[in-house]
């Protein structure tokens, strides 16, 4: 690989060129690696207290779209750089941690109705509804996602690509996406057996079982 005239530099080196990180000597390409992007935001603390380091670090601030620290690294500094931010209780937002716009199509893509013909179940209160009127969840937050290395590494250990992977998307019903908000814990755990058909079939038939079963020793023993 040769880059055109005037676009690399004739005594060589490493240097950033439209996304790339490069090596050059002599004009000839060494290697070239992607950069990634990453913004750094306020999180439960402020980023202007480390505004030096950050500068040090190669960022700059920008306030568009949002406020933030930007700049493009390499991705062996990654999570370096995202220990860096956790440690500081800040927030990090790079295209594995990012909302995506098409998270809803590619969930209704890779999953057909499982509660009928054109229902889904909600995944946390197994409450049957339409697609049109389902939402689609993150099961680990994009806010956790961007504070916390353990929910980083939970996602990497489902094998999902990003956190809008279809693996960490689940259906909800408007109430339950709610309450849940950027809850983990036992609402992760609910998901994960919730987005499951089976798990709502076999709970409702022990919840019917049971009733029936309740309703029969009162007619035998009160009637």
């Amino acid at each position: 690989m040769r880059l055109s005239p005037g676009e690399a530099p004739s005594f060589g080196g490493a240097f950033s060129w439209r996304g790339f990180s490069i090596l050059v000597i002599g004009g000839e390409v060494l290697y070239a690696l992607p950069l990634i992007e990453v913004c750094i935001y306020d999180g439960q603390k402020k980023t202007y207290h480390f505004r030096r380091e950050l500068r040090k670090m190669g960022f700059r601030f920008q306030n568009e779209p949002d406020k933030c620290w930007y700049s493009e690294v390499e991705a062996s500094e990654l999570v370096a750089l995202e220990d860096w931010c956790f440690k500081r209780r800040l927030e990090i937002e790079t295209p594995y941690s990012k909302r995506s716009a098409d998270y809803r199509k590619a969930f209704f893509e890779a999953n057909t109705p499982n509660a009928g013909r054109s229902r889904y179940f909600c995944a946390y209160c197994g409450l049957p509804m339409r697609k049109d009127r389902i939402t689609v969840d993150h099961l680990i937050a994009v806010k956790r996602a961007q504070q916390s290395r353990f929910y980083l590494n939970l996602l990497r250990k489902w094998g999902c690509d990003s956190v809008n992977d279809v693996r960490n998307l689940v259906p909800s019903c408007g109430r339950c996406n709610s309450r849940k908000g950027t809850k983990a814990g036992v609402w992760v755990l609910r998901g994960k057996l919730g987005r499951r058909a089976w798990f709502w079939v076999v709970k409702w038939s022990v919840y019917g079982i049971i009733v029936l079963g309740g309703i029969c020793i009162f007619v035998v023993f009160c009637c």
